[in-house]
């Protein structure tokens, strides 16, 4: 199954001209800043933080500036002549990418280095951006395969994992090839641990411990994650997990409000600080409940959201028809029916660490919408713009972790069948993607 999913990730890439996936523009500046060993992004006056991008970079980006928000915009034989003649200049300009501020860009590591040993070994610009996509696709599907040698997922996973959303965005160079991978993999570790306790290897530990930090520093709505640190302490009876997680969260907080105080982004129109946001919503937590319930009633927003989860490509100007969306919603809930037991079957010991898990997912929930009231909208919000289905991924998975019954209640038949659905929506999720990156960039 995942090298039937690392092969579909591959060819919608083909598929996807560059820089389509959202802010991917910013995400490649950032793994470039990287490779020429820069952490934090430079704030010059009236400037968005950013930093010096090679000139030859910026050209190969300017050829497909045109194609975001212009769902009639194709690309031509022309524009890819431009792109493949476009070569390293080694001189630089200032160029701003402060939607990538907040993050602390270790997760941006494969593309960095892809983007290093190309430009030494004087490849073009575009041949180097396709090694950047693919050192996040090999990275993230080795990882992956390390998370289920730990422990085995249910199919749900394999389907969250094809969905067309989330298969488009394993095909870009931005963040979440490895964010999405390095989520399963902390997973897997947690779940190896309830079952080992205490008989874990401190090398399943560690691997939680580094997963965990490099996911906290770039998807800040996945720290209460944190929490399951307490859970292995107890399953493991290892008091240096603690300490561990205690570490995450100081270094974790520590870069966030380092984050936020040098970075400057002139696109958010909060009219105040994240932090008098912030402040304020944590003082009065049934405004912000009341505000988020408002939200999810909202039937427009519920629509996108769902559409937005299950694959709204580009820059969000690709849409299904409303009944590949339907497919897609019935496929995924078939497989998510079939990857949850009853909970009354939950032995005594697992209680604890499956109620920690949901816990965690409804507060990732939350914090999504908190975060982008503190750095995306007016303050009093009305409504939280911004929110997207596709950063409920991992908080989807993590429920249905909490909720997936022993491998051992599983029957064969009752397996056998979930792996015919599997194939069936990996089929069909991958020949609908196909088929819109075809219509919406290629055909006349």
């Amino acid at each position: 199954m995942l090298a039937l999913i690392a092969l579909s990730a591959l060819l919608l890439s083909m598929l996807t001209p560059p820089f389509q996936s959202p802010d991917e523009f910013d995400h490649v500046k950032r793994a470039y800043l990287l490779s020429r060993g820069q952490i934090l992004l430079q704030s010059p006056p009236g400037e968005g933080s950013g930093g010096a991008v090679d000139t030859g970079l910026l050209a190969y980006m300017s050829v497909f500036w045109a194609l975001p928000f212009k769902p009639d915009k194709k690309v031509t034989t022309a524009d890819l002549a431009q792109a493949r003649s476009v070569q390293w200049t080694r001189e630089h300009t200032f160029s701003a990418a402060p939607g990538t501020g907040y993050y602390l860009p270790l997760a941006y590591l494969p593309q960095a280095m892809a983007l290093a040993v190309s430009r030494y070994a004087g490849l073009s610009v575009d041949v180097s951006y396709r090694a950047a996509r693919l050192a996040a696709l090999l990275v993230a599907f080795a990882m992956l395969a390390w998370a289920l040698r730990l422990h085995p997922l249910p199919p749900v996973a394999i389907g969250l994992l094809t969905l067309p959303m989330t298969l488009f965005q394993l095909a870009s160079a931005s963040l979440d090839a490895v964010t999405y991978a390095l989520a399963v993999l902390a997973l897997a570790c947690y779940l190896h641990a309830s079952r080992a306790r205490g008989a874990t290897r401190p090398r399943v530990l560690i691997t939680f411990s580094v997963a965990m930090f490099v996911i906290i520093t770039c998807r800040f709505h996945l720290f209460p994650m944190v929490l399951l640190f307490a859970a292995l302490w107890q399953m493991t009876g290892r008091r240096a997990v603690l300490w561990a997680g205690m570490a995450v969260c100081v270094l974790a907080l520590a870069w966030t409000m380092v984050a936020m105080q040098t970075t400057v982004d002139p696109r958010t129109v909060t009219g105040t600080s994240a932090r008098t946001v912030l402040l304020h919503y944590l003082a009065n937590p049934g405004t912000f409940l009341a505000l988020v319930a408002h939200m999810l009633a909202l039937p427009d927003y519920q629509d996108f959201y769902r559409q937005s989860f299950l694959g709204i490509l580009g820059w969000l100007d690709a849409r299904f028809d409303v009944e590949q969306y339907r497919w897609l919603g019935w496929g995924l809930a078939w497989l998510v029916l079939g990857s949850v037991g009853p909970f009354w079957r939950w032995r005594g010991h697992e209680i604890g660490w499956r109620v920690l898990l949901l816990a965690c997912s409804i507060a990732c929930v939350l914090l999504i919408f908190l975060a982008l009231l503190a750095t995306w909208n007016p303050h009093p919000a009305q409504v939280i713009e911004g929110v997207q289905g596709r950063y409920f991924w991992v908080p989807m998975l993590m429920a249905c972790l909490a909720l997936a019954p022993s491998a051992e209640t599983s029957n064969r038949l009752h397996r056998r069948a979930l792996v015919g659905a599997q194939l069936i929506f990996i089929a069909f999720s991958v020949y609908s993607t196909a088929g819109l990156l075809l219509t919406r960039y290629w055909a006349a």
